[in-house]
């Protein structure tokens, strides 16, 4: 098939299929990028499925599910339930302290890093100790005096702790629109030069194609198909 063409309409062929080639890597890479990208489908699949796991369960680094266990074991008589509840509340300060470890190894700002380490986990660790120190020892002794002394104290703490917890929700959450942001830049910039460089590519690959077909052209006197 090829052989009945004219040298002119092979290198038109070649052209076009070095065009049609550039145009479909340009837009597979163009389609994958906006994929992937900041506020593509992925990205807001991934962004609502840990919205979905945050809005149910309970944040392990947050003692709110723990200050709960607290009152239901103060409103709980059957002992063996007390003693589930009791059981239940050290897991969640084993998790607690695991997800102290966690965020001691993660790479983030100074000013977070200072709010999770000096504020958020130390002062969970004053509320969980206050309760294991005291308020559980009063309810084994059966002393409501002590215990509603104890309660009050551990009231207290919990409200400190959830003021660290506020503080870092602040500076997470605006740390995270800074990195949407420039997420959303880089990708615009990254367009900006994919589509210049595609562009750039495909002309200049045509302009030699074309300079070479008539360089060769002019050697051989002219189309053969129409030499005589």
């Amino acid at each position: 098939m090829l052989s009945r063409l004219s040298l002119r309409a092979t290198f038109s062929l070649v052209m076009g299929t070095l065009l049609l080639g550039f145009l479909l890597f340009g837009w597979l890479t163009f389609s994958k990028l906006n994929q992937l990208s900041v506020e593509g489908p992925l990205f807001r699949q991934i962004v609502l499925g840990k919205d979905l796991i945050a809005d149910i369960l309970p944040p392990p680094a947050y003692v709110i599910e723990s200050q709960l266990t607290v009152y239901q074991i103060l409103d709980t008589e059957n002992n063996d339930d007390q003693q589930k509840l009791i059981e239940k509340l050290k897991r969640l300060e084993k998790e607690f302290n695991e997800r102290e470890k966690f965020w001691q190894q993660q790479h983030l700002s100074k000013e977070l890093t200072a709010a999770i380490s000096n504020e958020l986990f130390p002062s969970g660790q004053e509320y969980f100790k206050e309760i294991n120190r005291s308020l559980l020892i009063n309810i084994k002794s059966g002393n409501p005096e002590n215990i509603k002394n104890q309660l009050l104290n551990i009231q207290q703490l919990y409200e400190k702790h959830r003021l660290a917890v506020d503080k870092v929700v602040q500076l997470a959450s605006s740390e995270n629109s800074q990195t949407e942001a420039l997420g959303k830049n880089t990708i615009k910039n990254a367009h900006f030069w994919l589509w210049l460089i595609l562009l750039a590519s495909i002309g200049f690959s045509l302009l030699v194609a074309f300079a070479a077909s008539q360089v060769i052209l002019r050697q051989l006197g002219g189309d053969p198909q129409y030499v005589s």
